[in-house]
């Protein structure tokens, strides 16, 4: 189990880090206590939750929580001020999924923390939490990928780019439907950036037989190649 924790003070990410650690023997936790750092570990790693202190250095909170839930699909714990109303529904709005007013203790904490992933666990069914093509196999529950019984460990970007061609079944895919998908629309980067994530796709996935599994259409996009 892998968890981010976002926070400004060194206190509280110790605070919060022992309460984990007593609830969740052999928890992964990985901080940080700024947006670029935090964005940065968004790009590498697929977190079962995360926790982000309201108040984080380099960045409106609301708009971090934006950026996190347009790379990672997972729960976000938001631990804030007691603020209004308004700013909880912000945070909620953004992409949070529960909000904790500090002052809680660490059994509120922890039971937060075990619905949230309580309901991640058990949001998808069984026929929505896999999906195969050809001999690429995806696990929407456990996020692993797999190629002809071989592990492939993706980033989270790259999950998200694969997940979606895949659910397209060989259908091309332009870069600009890739790029909402992943980042959102509007929001994404310029088309060699989704050139270079292709590029590193087609590298951990090789190749099957003598065929690439993520084909190009000349002008247009990608496509799975593979597909069932």
């Amino acid at each position: 189990m892998k968890f981010i924790l976002i926070a400004e003070k060194q206190k509280t990410i110790e605070f919060i880090t022992f309460s984990l650690q007593v609830r969740y023997p052999g928890v992964e936790i990985l901080t940080a206590r700024e947006t670029k750092r935090a964005l940065e570990i968004s790009e590498i790693e697929s977190p079962d939750l995360v926790i982000i202190n309201y108040v984080v250095p380099g960045i409106d909170t609301i708009d971090l929580i934006t950026r996190l839930r347009r790379r990672l699909d997972m729960p976000m714990l938001i631990l804030g001020e007691a603020g209004t109303d308004v700013d909880r529904a912000m945070c909620l709005e953004a992409g949070a999924d529960e909000y904790l007013i500090e002052g809680f203790n660490p059994i509120e904490l922890l039971a937060t923390c075990n619905a949230l992933l309580r309901r991640s666990k058990h949001g998808k069914s069984a026929d929505d939490s896999m999906l195969s093509a050809g001999n690429l196999t995806i696990n929407f529950s456990t996020r692993e990928v797999s190629l002809a019984g071989r592990q492939v460990r993706l980033t989270p970007i790259e999950f998200k780019l694969l997940s979606h061609l895949a659910g397209k079944k060989g259908i091309p895919a332009s870069h600009k439907e890739l790029v909402d998908s992943v980042w959102g629309s509007g929001h994404g980067p310029d088309y060699g950036a989704i050139r270079r994530h292709i590029y590193r796709l087609r590298c951990k996935l090789g190749l099957e037989g003598q065929l690439q599994v993520i084909g190009s259409r000349h002008g247009f996009g990608y496509c799975i190649t593979n597909h069932a």
